[in-house]
């Protein structure tokens, strides 16, 4: 009777994660310091979803404020996390900020030497797969800004209520968080991911530095590679 109600158990979890799966929720290992700590505390793998999940939540929480300004994504890649903000928020600007090249290579040259950085190249992208993978029934005034950042930024006068930085290098994080935070709402959130991943130890730098610098504080994320949440 035990092992059938076992059983039983591991498929509805099966099932639950094929659910999860087909709708974009993709699990995954903790890396760098917080799979540490994680292990230390003898936690259970945690996943992206978290990010995912928080994200939701934060566009939830600046509508019960009608917060207004407008939504930026600065490092988007293949739009796997632009599909979710493109769900979450309605009626706004969302600005899309990329190279669809891959890494500045004075950038990532840099972060080699000064912090051991292990970089992808990140090439296999453009524009069109990101409009492809955004949702398209919110509303949304999507601007695509293609180029090195932030001069890729000139022209944009608009305020924020969230932005999401996944640049993981440290130069484009540091100039993300300088330029970002100042045009924020009061009460806006800036999401800064890959706070504890090793290879990528100067993002980390960067944000430590930025909110010691401005005496303010942030919130660690236990997603998968953990992100830091910072409000204005």
């Amino acid at each position: 009777m035990y092992k059938s109600h076992d059983n039983k158990i591991q498929e509805n979890s099966i099932n639950a994660a094929a659910t999860l799966k087909e709708n974009g929720f993709i699990a995954s290992k903790i890396y760098g310091n917080l799979a540490k700590i994680a292990n230390d505390l003898k936690l259970p793998l945690l996943e992206d979803n978290v990010r995912w999940l928080q994200m939701g939540l934060i566009a939830q929480e600046i509508e019960r404020k009608k917060l207004n300004g407008a939504i930026a994504e600065l490092g988007v890649y293949r739009g796997g996390f632009s599909r979710f903000i493109s769900k979450a928020f309605k009626n706004r600007k969302y600005y899309l900020f990329d190279t669809f090249e891959g890494f500045d290579p004075r950038q990532i040259d840099f972060d080699q030497k000064k912090f051991n950085a292990i970089g992808h190249n990140f090439k296999n992208t453009s524009m069109q797969i990101v409009m492809d993978a955004l949702n398209k029934s919110n509303n949304l005034e999507i601007i695509f800004k293609k180029g090195f950042f932030p001069e890729s930024a000139q022209g944009t006068d608009d305020t924020f209520v969230f932005v999401s930085v996944d640049v993981d290098l440290y130069e484009p994080t540091r100039d993300a968080l300088w330029y970002f935070y100042p045009k924020m709402a009061p009460g806006g959130y800036i999401m800064v991911h890959d706070l504890m991943a090793n290879r990528y130890q100067g993002c980390r730098q960067a944000v430590y530095e930025f909110c010691d610098s401005m005496n303010i504080s942030f919130v660690p994320l236990p997603d998968a590679i953990c992100s830091a949440l910072i409000v204005k």
